[in-house]
């Protein structure tokens, strides 16, 4: 594992923000998804993140992404779980506890990321109906 820069480390597959609740953590991951397009795993809890970042995960990672944990990451809502689940099928955990995600959100995971064997929607607006 190494020290990329101040909040973020890098192992052979996987990213993970260590300072996740700063600025600067949307702007490493940012950078991250611009230089890198290697990585299976991104863990980004507590980050700032938006739309446009999420978005961009998507269309740099696609089939590749394998695991992302955005708990409680402000700005991820079902608008972009949507993009994400669109674009990265082959998702196989997706850590969504505390995010601004309701059924709607949910239904298109299901949709689209057939290979998912872990989702963790703790603290979310959605219903045991959408979980069936």
């Amino acid at each position: 594992m190494a020290l990329l820069a101040a909040g973020l480390l890098e192992t052979k597959c996987c990213y993970k923000l260590v300072d996740g609740e700063s600025a600067s953590g949307a702007a490493l991951l940012r950078a991250v998804l611009r230089h890198n397009k290697t990585f299976t795993e991104l863990h980004a809890r507590r980050t700032m993140l938006d739309a446009d970042i999420v978005a961009m995960l998507a269309q740099v990672r696609k089939e590749e992404l394998r695991a992302l944990d955005v708990s409680a990451a402000s700005g991820v809502d079902d608008m972009a779980v949507k993009a994400l689940a669109a674009h990265c099928g082959k998702l196989q955990t997706l850590k969504l506890t505390a995010c601004a995600i309701t059924d709607d959100g949910l239904k298109t995971v299901a949709k689209f990321c057939k290979e998912l064997r872990t989702i963790d929607v703790g603290e979310c607006a959605v219903t045991a109906a959408s979980l069936s």
